[in-house]
């Protein structure tokens, strides 16, 4: 079993879901505020970059969200197996030296990726 999509060096957050042709699509963050985007099935572009207060708010959404204490890969029950469309969603971060790689292999829900997903999204907002 993959560990997931591979991590540029200097990423901050990767946020991708790999479908069930294992089409990757997300999205990255880099320590430096370098933004790039995959659309799916297509190569990583590069997007506007973050200024420092936006990369601030992202490492603080990572802290909060506690990734740190959530386990590498969550797994959806077998009755919500049976309507599951094979998506997994790969997160990465590396904050203070330390790095967090969590697989939720939907549609299993885990808050606290969500609540992270959103808080980031609505930084991104702010450049795309």
């Amino acid at each position: 079993m993959s560990d997931g999509p591979v991590v540029g060096d200097g990423v901050l957050l990767q946020d991708i879901v790999v479908d069930a042709r294992g089409r990757q699509a997300g999205y990255r963050i880099y320590d430096d505020g370098r933004l790039e985007q995959r659309p799916s099935g297509k190569p990583w572009v590069s997007g506007p970059t973050l200024i420092r207060e936006q990369v601030e708010r992202v490492r603080g959404a990572i802290r909060e969200a506690r990734i740190d204490q959530l386990e590498p890969r969550y797994e959806p029950t077998a009755a919500q197996r049976a309507d599951a469309a094979s998506m997994v969603l790969h997160l990465h971060t590396e904050i203070d030296g330390a790095v967090r790689n969590v697989a939720v292999v939907r549609p299993c829900k885990v808050p606290a990726v969500d609540g992270l997903i959103a808080r980031v999204n609505e930084v991104l907002k702010e450049v795309w």
